[in-house]
């Protein structure tokens, strides 16, 4: 993986704040920072698809291009937002622990010839023939407890 240099600096800056469990930016006041990518769709486009780059031409890493229509991949991709939103407000450590600990580890996962996007290719687009589901069967009733 590489991430370019540019522009990105100004992204990855910002003051101390975390997301709440709703997405927003807590903090105090007017000092509260604006996220900088407001929705998972900006935030794959504008800044993931753009600055860290991997290959995906060849067999050895694989992407959609539609990756929304992808749930397992959504959901990585949300949580990869929300920690950006939340790390690149630590000044120190805060875009290294994001590359580290959020970054390198979902996109291997997503980008696995395995993973979510099995039988799509980017030049041929989502592959609508694939059952993208786990076969389960029902539990027995009574084996799950419900919390309150």
């Amino acid at each position: 993986m590489q991430c370019q240099d540019g522009n990105s600096r100004s992204t990855l800056r910002g003051a101390s704040a975390r997301l709440t469990a709703d997405g927003s930016i807590a903090g105090t006041g007017d000092d509260t920072p604006p996220r900088r990518f407001r929705t998972v769709d900006s935030f794959v486009d504008e800044f993931l698809a753009t600055t860290c780059w991997v290959d995906v031409t060849g067999s050895a890493r694989i992407w959609c291009p539609d990756w929304w229509r992808h749930p397992g991949a959504v959901v990585r991709l949300d949580a990869l937002h929300r920690a950006f939103e939340s790390l690149r407000l630590d000044p120190a450590l805060g875009i290294t622990t994001w590359l580290r600990d959020h970054l390198d580890y979902h996109l291997g996962a997503l980008t696995d010839p395995q993973g979510p996007f099995k039988g799509c290719t980017i030049t041929k687009g989502h592959d609508t023939n694939r059952d993208r589901t786990i076969p389960t069967t029902p539990a027995p009733v009574g084996l799950f407890f419900e919390e309150d």
